[in-house]
C-alpha cells in the first residue's frame, strides 16, 4: 500500500508539473491600457455584461473597448473602494476605505443619502459588505460590530451585535454567514448557517473576517492560511497553504475551485481531489480577486500589476514555452516519420521530438555563419533533412550528424564560371533527388550531382522566348504527377524540357505574386498570393478568393492543404480554414490574437494528422483540430445613448418626437471580452432601410429623417459570428400640424386664399429683392467714388507737381507709380464682393504710404492681424477699411502738432473678424470745432457710405455687422485720438 500511495503521489506530481508547463497566455490590463490604478481589490460584471473594478484611485467600468472611470469628482464617496456589487434594481453599490456608501444609476453616481447615519455608528473601516433590501432598506455586516440595519428614513437599528463573518450575495438570493441569529429578524428567502461562532473561530484559529467565495451548491471560507468547505453545517478542511497566505477563493463554472495568493499567483484545484493543481499562473503576483465572466474568462485582479485576463476556450497553444524561440518562422517541415523541423529567420534550425522535447540543430562550425533564412526538405527515401545553413552552401543531417551535402563554388559552372547563387527555397522530386530555388533561376540535385540546370536567363511565352537579366524563384511545388510549378517575377510557371515555360497568359490572374504553391487530390493547383487571396486554378479558369468571400486578409504568405477540402491559409492577418466545395469557399473560419496566437502575422503553416502548425513573428504555434471549439455565447447589445439634434437624452425603448426633431445619432457597443474589441455590428432602421448593413463602428447618425414610425436596431458578432439578438430603439416622428387630419379641412377651405396671399408675397420679395440689388449696387458705386474722392486726388497730384517742381523727379515718379497701382488695386478690388484680406491689406498699405509721403514723413502707420488669422482664406468686402483710415488722416493727424500714428489691427473672435483702427489724433470734438472754423466745409461721404453697406451686409448674411467710434482721452479727459471698431463677417 505505502508503495502505491507514493506511485500515485509521483504521477499526480507529474501531471502537476506537465500542466504548469502548458501555461496558457493571458492579457494585461494596467493603466497604460485605461485602468485609474494598477492596485485592483475587486471585479464584478453587472447584469448588462459590463465589468467594474474597484481601486485605490476610484471605480472604473469596462465594456471590452475603453475604461470609463469614475473618481469622487463624479460623485464616489472616496477614491479607494474596496467592493462593488449589483442590487435587485440593477444598481451597482460601491464600498469605500471610509465605510461610505454611493451606488451608480441612470449613468450617475449617488451617494447613499444616510452616510451620517454610518459615521455616527463609527463603523469607518469596519463595514465588510452591504446590500439593498425591500422598501429602501439597507443592511451592513462589520467584522467586529455586528449587523446593522438602516431604513428608508435613515434610523440605524442593530439587529444583532458581536463579530459578524461576513454577508454575501448568491446567484438569487442573500446568504448570511456568521453567528446564530433568529430567523424572524431576517427577511424570507435568505439563507441562514446555524453555526457556532466560537467553534468557527477556533476551528479558523483567527477571529477575522475569513474570505468567503460562493459556487453554484458549494461555500468555501478561508482564514488566509486554509481553505474550508462547508458541509453538513460543519467546515471541512480542502487545503493548507504554508507558502503563501490566500487572499481570495472562486469556483469555476466547471466546479474547480480557483485561490488567489499574497505574491503566489494564482491557482486552480481540482474539488474532487484539492492536492491536484490543474493550472498555475501570475506566479510573484499579489492576486486580490477572481471572477469569471459570461463567455467563460477568468479575470484576475492584482495588488499592483492591474488585471489579467485568460480568454475561453483558447485552441492554439504556444510552443515556444518548450524552450523554443520565441521569433520570426520561417519554415515547418513534418515528416511522416521521424521528428518535426522549424527553421528561423536568424538561420537556426530546431527539431522537435514526438516526445515534445525540442534542440537545436547545430549547423555552424563558425558563429559568424548564423543569420541567413534556412529553407528545409527533407526526403523521406533517405531520412534525411536537407538544409542551407549559409549562401553557398547545402547541409544534410544524417543521423545525428551534419555533413556538407553541397558546396554551390565548386558544383556549379554556368557557362564555364562559377555560380554563387543565393538558396530561396528547397523542393523533393519525385525521383529522390530535390530541386534548388534560387534568385538566379531553378537548379535539380540528383546521385549527389546537379545533373541538369534550367536556363535562367530565358522565358518561354507561348510561341516567344524572352530574355531575363534573372530568375527570381518565390515558391515551387512538385505536382504527384512529377510537374513542377515555380513562382516567379514573371508570375507562375512551370519547367518543359529544361526551360522555363511561363504560364501567366492562361489567367490574368496567374500573372500575380506567388508566396506558395499547394494542390487538392483533383489536380487544382492553389496559390498564396500577394494582394489577390487564394488563386484556385484548374487548368482552365482560375478564381479568386478574398476579402469579399470572407479571407481575414488578401496577403496569403502559406497555404497548405488538409484532406479533401480543408485549406489552412496564412496571411498578415491571422490563420484562416477554408472548406471547399467545387473549388469554391463555402465557409471560412478565422484565428487570431483572440484564440491564442501573439502575432496575426502568419508566415508559415501546415497540418499534420492532428493539429496545424502555425509559424508566425512570435515563434511556433499549435492548433489541436480537436480542441477547435467555436465562442457560442453572444455579445450583450446595449444602446448606451440616443443623441437627438446633437443632445443627449434618457435612453428609453420609445420615443415620440416632433417634425424638427429628426436628426437622432444611436451609440451602441457589444460586450465580447474575448473578441478584444473586434466585433462586426449589423444595424437596420425599420422604416427606412430595407436590408442590414455591416459596421464596425459604434454608432450610427440618421440626418433630416421624414416623419414616421422607425425601429432601429443592431446586432453584434463576437470572433466566431455568433450573433447577439438585436436591441431594438422605437421611434415616432410626427408630422408637423399642417399635415395632420385637423388641419386638412382648413387648408382646403383656405388654399385659395393662401395661394393669392403666396403670390403677393412673391412679387413684393422679388420687387424687393430687385430694390435691395439696386440700394446695393449703388452702395457700391458710392463707395467706390468715394474711395477716390477729388480732394484726395487733388492732393496727390499736387504733391506729385510740387516734387516736380522741386526738381525731384525720382521722387514724384515712385509717388506717381505708387498712386497708379493704388488706382489699378480700387478699381480691380471693387469689381468682387469680397477680396482676401491680404489684397484689402496690400491696397491700404499703398494708400499709407502715399499719405505718409504726402504729409512729409508726420505720418507713422503700423497693420497688425492676429497669428490664428489666413490671409488668403479670410474674405472681406473691398474698400471697407480705407474711408475709416482716411478719415482718422484727415481729421485726426493732419491738424495734429507733431508726428501723427495710425495703428490697423485685425482679431479674430468667433465668426467674426474685428478691425480696430486707433489714432493719436486730436480727437473729434477739436476736429469738429476746426472743421466748424474752416471756410471749406468739406462733407465725408465715405463713412456713411460704408455704414450703409454694412447694414446691406448684415441684413443679406444674416450675421453681426457694426461700427463702433470711442474718443480716447487721458487722465486728465484730455482727447489723446480716436478708435474704430469695425465688425466684420468673416
Amino acid at each position: 500500500m505505502p508503495d502505491s500511495k507514493s506511485t500515485l503521489l509521483g504521477i499526480l506530481m507529474l501531471i502537476r508539473c506537465f500542466l504548469s508547463a502548458q501555461e496558457s497566455e493571458y492579457r494585461n490590463y494596467t493603466i497604460h491600457d485605461g485602468l485609474p490604478s494598477n492596485e485592483i481589490y475587486h471585479v464584478m460584471e453587472d447584469s448588462k455584461g459590463y465589468l467594474w473594478f474597484s481601486t485605490d484611485r476610484g471605480v472604473s467600468r469596462f465594456n471590452g473597448y475603453a475604461f470609463e472611470n469614475f473618481t469622487t469628482v463624479d460623485g464616489l464617496a472616496d477614491n479607494t473602494v474596496f467592493l462593488c456589487y449589483e442590487d435587485s434594481k440593477g444598481r451597482i453599490w460601491m464600498l469605500s476605505y471610509a465605510s461610505l456608501l454611493c451606488y451608480f444609476e441612470n449613468n450617475t453616481i449617488h451617494p447613499f443619502p444616510f452616510n451620517e447615519s454610518i459615521r455616527q455608528l463609527k463603523l469607518k473601516r469596519d463595514i465588510k459588505t452591504s446590500m439593498s433590501i425591500n422598501q429602501g432598506n439597507i443592511q451592513v455586516g462589520t467584522s467586529s460590530q455586528g449587523y446593522y440595519k438602516i431604513d428608508s428614513t435613515g434610523t440605524a437599528e442593530i439587529i444583532q451585535s458581536g463579530k459578524l463573518l461576513t454577508i454575501s450575495k448568491t446567484a438569487n438570493d442573500y446568504l448570511l454567514y456568521g453567528e446564530i441569529f433568529k430567523p424572524n429578524t431576517l427577511p424570507k428567502n435568505e439563507y441562514l448557517f446555524l453555526g457556532n461562532a466560537h467553534s468557527l473561530e477556533a476551528k479558523l484559529k483567527k477571529p477575522i473576517c475569513p474570505r468567503l467565495a460562493i459556487g453554484k451548491n458549494n461555500l468555501y471560507v478561508s482564514d488566509g492560511t486554509n481553505v474550508f468547505f462547508l458541509k453538513h453545517k460543519a467546515l471541512e478542511r480542502k487545503l493548507t497553504s504554508n507558502n503563501f497566505t490566500i487572499n481570495s477563493i472562486y469556483e469555476d463554472a466547471k466546479g474547480s475551485f480557483w485561490v488567489g495568493f499574497v505574491e503566489g499567483g494564482a491557482r486552480q484545484y481540482s474539488f474532487a481531489d484539492s492536492t491536484m493543481v490543474l493550472e498555475e499562473i501570475l506566479a510573484g503576483q499579489s492576486v486580490s480577486h477572481i471572477t469569471e465572466d459570461r463567455e467563460g474568462g477568468k479575470w484576475f485582479t492584482t495588488l499592483g500589476e492591474g488585471v489579467f485576463y485568460k480568454p475561453p476556450g483558447t485552441a492554439i497553444m504556444p510552443l515556444h514555452k518548450n524552450k523554443l524561440p520565441d521569433k520570426e518562422i520561417k519554415d515547418i517541415l513534418l515528416p511522416e516519420r521521424g521528428n518535426a523541423f522549424v527553421s528561423y529567420a536568424d538561420g537556426s534550425v530546431w527539431e522537435l521530438t514526438k516526445g515534445g522535447r525540442v534542440k537545436q540543430v547545430d549547423l555552424f562550425e563558425n558563429p559568424l555563419h548564423k543569420g541567413a533564412y534556412n529553407p528545409l526538405v527533407f526526403i523521406e527515401k533517405d531520412n534525411k533533412l536537407i538544409t542551407k545553413p549559409k549562401a553557398d552552401k547545402i547541409l544534410k543531417k544524417e543521423s545525428s550528424k551534419i555533413v556538407e551535402h553541397i558546396n554551390t563554388t565548386r558544383n556549379v559552372c554556368y557557362p564555364d564560371r562559377i555560380v554563387n547563387f543565393n538558396i530561396k527555397l528547397l523542393e523533393p522530386d519525385a525521383s529522390g533527388g530535390f530541386w534548388i530555388g534560387t534568385n538566379n533561376g531553378m537548379y535539380c540535385f540528383k546521385h549527389n550531382a546537379l545533373e541538369r540546370i534550367i536556363n535562367p536567363s530565358y522565358l518561354v511565352r507561348g510561341n516567344d522566348t524572352t530574355s531575363l537579366t534573372r530568375t527570381v524563384v518565390d515558391a515551387s511545388h512538385s505536382s504527384v504527377g512529377g510537374t513542377l510549378y515555380l513562382s516567379t517575377l514573371e508570375g507562375l510557371c512551370t519547367v518543359r524540357n529544361n526551360e522555363l515555360v511561363s504560364l501567366a497568359d492562361r489567367h490574368p490572374l496567374l500573372n500575380a505574386r506567388i508566396d506558395d504553391i499547394d494542390q487538392l487530390g483533383d489536380g487544382t493547383i492553389l496559390l498564396a498570393s500577394r494582394g489577390y487571396g487564394i488563386i484556385v486554378w484548374n487548368g482552365d479558369t482560375a478564381i479568386s478568393i478574398g476579402i469579399k468571400e470572407g479571407l481575414s486578409n488578401n496577403l496569403v504568405n502559406s497555404i497548405c492543404v488538409d484532406g479533401e477540402d480543408i485549406i489552412w491559409a496564412g496571411t498578415n492577418d491571422g490563420l484562416n480554414r477554408i472548406r471547399l466545395r467545387q473549388g469554391k469557399a463555402i465557409e471560412i473560419a478565422h484565428f487570431t490574437t483572440t484564440h491564442g496566437l501573439l502575432s496575426k502575422h502568419i508566415t508559415k503553416v501546415q497540418a499534420s494528422r492532428n493539429a496545424v502548425w502555425i509559424g508566425t513573428l512570435k515563434g511556433l504555434f499549435k492548433l489541436k483540430k480537436n480542441s477547435i471549439c467555436n465562442n457560442s455565447t453572444p455579445p450583450r447589445m446595449i444602446v448606451r445613448s440616443v443623441k437627438i439634434n446633437d443632445r443627449d437624452t434618457c435612453c428609453i425603448n420609445d420615443f415620440v418626437l416632433k417634425h424638427n426633431q429628426n436628426q437622432i445619432r444611436f451609440d451602441y457597443v457589444g460586450i465580447a471580452y474575448k473578441a478584444e474589441g473586434n466585433l462586426t455590428y449589423q444595424y437596420q432602421l425599420e422604416g427606412l432601410d430595407d436590408h442590414w448593413k455591416f459596421t464596425q463602428n459604434t454608432g450610427v447618425s440618421y440626418a433630416s429623417l421624414s416623419p414616421g414610425a422607425y425601429a432601429f436596431k443592431i446586432k453584434a458578432a463576437n470572433e466566431d459570428k455568433v450573433w447577439s439578438h438585436p436591441a431594438t430603439i422605437h421611434f415616432t416622428i410626427l408630422p408637423p400640424f399642417w399635415l395632420r387630419w385637423w388641419f386638412v379641412g382648413i387648408e382646403v377651405l383656405g388654399g385659395l386664399s393662401i395661394v393669392l396671399i403666396i403670390i403677393k408675397k412673391r412679387e413684393n420679395r422679388i420687387k424687393e429683392k430687385a430694390d435691395f440689388q439696386k440700394r446695393s449696387i449703388q452702395a457700391e458705386l458710392k463707395a467706390l467714388r468715394a474711395q477716390m474722392n477729388p480732394h484726395f486726388t487733388f492732393n496727390i497730384l499736387g504733391s506729385i507737381q510740387q516734387f516736380i517742381l522741386q526738381n525731384e523727379p525720382i521722387v514724384a515718379n515712385d509717388y506717381l507709380s505708387q498712386f497708379a497701382r493704388l488706382t489699378r488695386s480700387v478699381l480691380e478690388n471693387s469689381r468682387h464682393s469680397k477680396i482676401s484680406l491680404y489684397t484689402e491689406l496690400e491696397t491700404l498699405k499703398l494708400y499709407l504710404s502715399l499719405e505718409k509721403l504726402r504729409l512729409c514723413e508726420k505720418l507713422d502707420f503700423q497693420i497688425e492681424v492676429d497669428p490664428v488669422i489666413d490671409l488668403h482664406q479670410c474674405k472681406v468686402p473691398p474698400l471697407l477699411i480705407q474711408p475709416f483710415v482716411e478719415n482718422a488722416i484727415v481729421h485726426g493727424i493732419a491738424h495734429k502738432q507733431g508726428k501723427g500714428t495710425i495703428l490697423v489691427e485685425f482679431i479674430d473672435k468667433s465668426d467674426s473678424l474685428y478691425c480696430i483702427i486707433t489714432d493719436n489724433g486730436i480727437g473729434r470734438k477739436e476736429s469738429m470745432l476746426i472743421q466748424a472754423e474752416s471756410q471749406e466745409k468739406r462733407q465725408s461721404y465715405g463713412i456713411p457710405i460704408t455704414r450703409e453697406r454694412l447694414e446691406l451686409i448684415k441684413k443679406t448674411e444674416h450675421t453681426e455687422c457694426h461700427v463702433t467710434v470711442v474718443d480716447l482721452e487721458d487722465k486728465r479727459s484730455l482727447p489723446m485720438g480716436t478708435q474704430v471698431t469695425i465688425c466684420i463677417p468673416n
